[in-house]
């Protein structure tokens, strides 16, 4: 489910490696507010990845779950 402000990849069996693309995506979208990555096995190499996007000048996020 997307929409310009949310979107949600729950239950998407992500793993580390897609999270460099959402990362990346983060990075550059502004308008983006909540983001529900919720049952995923991400790994905390996905979320160190994750971490990266989040701290762009450009994210907006305000949720994540």
């Amino acid at each position: 489910m997307f929409n310009s402000h949310f979107c949600s990849l729950a239950k998407c069996a992500l793993t580390k490696d897609a999270c460099g693309y959402v990362a990346s995506a983060l990075k550059g979208n502004s308008t983006l507010t909540k983001l529900e990555l919720s049952h995923n096995d991400v790994t905390d190499l996905g979320v160190e990845m994750l971490c990266d996007g989040l701290m762009s000048a450009q994210c907006r996020l305000s949720s994540l779950r």
